[in-house]
């Protein structure tokens, strides 16, 4: 899903900001991605990586800032694994 997405966007940006020079941008969803960096898990996956780079490049803000998946098992650690990823973190 995510290559999809990131396909289709990066083929559609240019038109859509020239286009629509003022639209909001906001995506969201259970992820199930793991990034260090960016979502303060344990390690970092490719789907990750993907995620993160797709968000900088477009410039948008995640707005979850606590876990969204609390350990069931001895061993886990909470992580965010629900995103919401927007182009107007003010909205």
């Amino acid at each position: 899903m995510l290559e999809f997405v990131r396909e289709d966007w990066l083929g559609d940006q240019q038109t859509t900001e020239v286009n629509y020079p003022f639209v909001e941008i906001s995506i969201l969803g259970d992820f199930n991605v793991h990034c260090q960096l960016w979502l303060s898990s344990a390690f970092t996956d490719h789907p990750g990586e993907l995620v993160f780079n797709f968000a900088v490049l477009h410039d948008l803000e995640q707005l979850v800032q606590h876990p969204t998946c609390i350990p069931d098992c001895l061993g886990d650690t909470p992580n965010i694994l629900d995103l919401f990823l927007t182009s107007n973190p003010s909205a």
